[in-house]
């Protein structure tokens, strides 16, 4: 059985009828031929039909939208603006600290350590807040509750890991600096 994208021809008969029928490219026709002894008997296939075409539109003069002449509104696409009828203000995200309040601790000491990071401490307190926090945002989790710290809790690890890395590698460069004044004599 042809499919659309089938040529125009003569094709088996779906109806399961002997002979064969057009097949017009868009659906069956009406138009039917029998096949005798594998011989085609002389018919001609009915005319191809171009598809009908839709008549133009006459142009239209521009609209022109004003204050007595708004533009269409369509709720829901973009939302009615501020101080239009069926405006909602968007509730707006709140942080809620009490939940999870090590996230906020570590997200601190990860601006610290990246900034100012004294001996590594501020690294390794975020770090290990950043942690404490994580683990709390999954019993958070596990239990159905919504934990919007867990951003916090994620960044302030980073940023600890980010200032310990940092911090090492400039210990190290101090470190290598002063390595000739103990082994080498400068005077």
């Amino acid at each position: 059985m042809p499919t659309p994208s089938h040529s125009p021809g003569w094709y088996p008969d779906p109806d399961g009828a002997p002979g064969q029928r057009w097949w017009n490219g868009i659906g069956w026709s009406d138009a039917r031929r029998s096949v005798d002894g594998g011989r085609v008997a002389p018919t001609a296939p009915p005319a191809i039909a171009a598809p009908p075409v839709a008549p133009a539109a006459p142009p239209s003069a521009p609209v022109v939208y004003s204050a007595s002449n708004p533009a269409p509104q369509y709720p829901g696409q973009y939302g009615a603006a501020p101080g239009t009828p069926g405006y909602t203000p968007r509730a707006s995200v709140t942080l809620d600290a009490r939940q999870n309040p090590r996230a906020v601790h570590s997200f601190v000491a990860g601006l610290i350590a990246v900034f100012f990071n004294v001996l590594l401490v501020p690294s390794i307190l975020a770090i290990v807040l950043g942690a404490q926090a994580l683990t709390r945002s999954n019993q958070l989790r596990a239990a159905g509750q919504e934990d919007k710290t867990r951003g916090l809790a994620v960044a302030g690890f980073a940023m600890g890991v980010v200032g310990g890395v940092w911090g090492l590698i400039q210990g190290l460069i101090f470190v290598i600096g002063f390595l000739p004044v103990f082994f080498f004599d400068v005077s």
